[in-house]
C-alpha cells in the first residue's frame, strides 16, 4: 500500500509539473518559461541518471551522488534566473533548492542521519517549488491582466546604483 502511494505521488508530481510547463509556455513570460524548464530538466536528469546507472544510482556513504549533482545544477540555474528576474518568487524556489542541496551535504558529512529526515529534506523542496511556481505563475498572469505587459528582467540601471556604474564619478561625500 505504501509503495503504491509513493508511486502515485511521483506521477502526481510529474503530471503537475507538465501542466505547469504547458501553462508557463502559453501564459508566462521568460522567467516562468526558464524556471519551469529548469524544473522539468531536473526530472529529465533524474530519469536519465537512473536509466544509465539503475537504482539506486551511485551511492557513497548512503548519499546519492547523482541526486546531489542534479540538485546542484538546478540550484545554480535557479539562482541565475532569480538574480535577474523581475519577480520575487524565484528567490523562494532558490531557497527551497538550498534545502535539497544541504540535505546531501549533511548526508555526506554525517552518515548517521535519520533516513526519513534525509528523504524529507531531499524530496520536499520539489513539492514546495511546484506550489511556489504555481503561485508565482498565477500572480504573473493576474498582474499582466491588471496592468498589461511589464518587464520580465531587471534592467542593470535599476539594479546598480548610479554611483557604481562604469564612468560615473565617485561621490566625494556620503
Amino acid at each position: 500500500m505504501l509503495e503504491t502511494l509513493w508511486f502515485i505521488r511521483a506521477w502526481f508530481q510529474w503530471f503537475g509539473l507538465v501542466v505547469l510547463v504547458i501553462v508557463s509556455f502559453r501564459r508566462g513570460a521568460a522567467p516562468e518559461r526558464w524556471l519551469s524548464s529548469i524544473l522539468l530538466g531536473m526530472i529529465g536528469f533524474d530519469f536519465a541518471y537512473h536509466g544509465i546507472f539503475g537504482q539506486p544510482g551511485i551511492v557513497i556513504d548512503r548519499g546519492n551522488i547523482g541526486h546531489f549533482l542534479n540538485d546542484l545544477w538546478v540550484m545554480a540555474a535557479i539562482f541565475v534566473v532569480a538574480m535577474r528576474a523581475n519577480r520575487v518568487y524565484p528567490l523562494w524556489l532558490g531557497a527551497a533548492q538550498i534545502i535539497a542541496v544541504l540535505a546531501h551535504c549533511y548526508r555526506f558529512a554525517f552518515t548517521d542521519i535519520d533516513m526519513l529526515a534525509y528523504a524529507i529534506m531531499q524530496r520536499m523542496p520539489s513539492w514546495i517549488q511546484l506550489v511556489v511556481m504555481t503561485i508565482g505563475l498565477t500572480a504573473h498572469i493576474r498582474r499582466e491582466r491588471a496592468i498589461g505587459p511589464y518587464p520580465s528582467w531587471e534592467a542593470l540601471a535599476r539594479v546598480v546604483p548610479p554611483v557604481l556604474r562604469a564612468g560615473s564619478p565617485l561621490p566625494t561625500r556620503i
